[in-house]
């Protein structure tokens, strides 16, 4: 770096809030590509700019991708972590982690807990929310 010049760069680290309430075994994770498209950039606070979905954030299945819960299809599971996408392009799609079946959640860290507490108790009929 030249001498005299000022570099105001950080890094931002995404929040990771647990969402389990147990330990995890390995079978119950699966693997699953999360659709980048409808993903919208954050507009204000410390991650402005940034295109990302919160580990806690509630799926369903778009095809054969996954996306945000919006209703329209049954709940598919749960993002097991923070995932970010550069732009809203096919090419920006992410492989993650997502967990839907015998996990004891803690509720309070999952997106959108108290507004999709039904279709979660039904869909993933075989977890529990503590």
């Amino acid at each position: 770096m030249p001498f005299g010049v000022n570099s105001d760069w950080q890094r931002q680290a995404l929040p990771k809030p647990e969402i389990v309430s147990y330990p995890l075994e390995t079978t119950v994770i699966d693997s699953v590509v999360v659709s980048a498209s409808g993903v919208d950039a954050d507009v204000s606070g410390p991650y402005e700019g940034r295109r990302y979905l919160v580990q806690g954030t509630i799926l369903e299945a778009d095809g054969v991708l996954y996306k945000k819960y919006e209703g329209s299809e049954p709940i598919a599971g749960i993002l097991f972590d923070t995932v970010e996408f550069v732009d809203e392009s096919e090419a920006s799609n992410e492989p993650v982690a997502m967990l839907r079946r015998n996990v004891s959640f803690n509720s309070a860290n999952i997106v959108d807990f108290a507004t999709y507490e039904t279709e979660l108790s039904a869909d993933l009929a075989t977890c529990e929310f503590l």
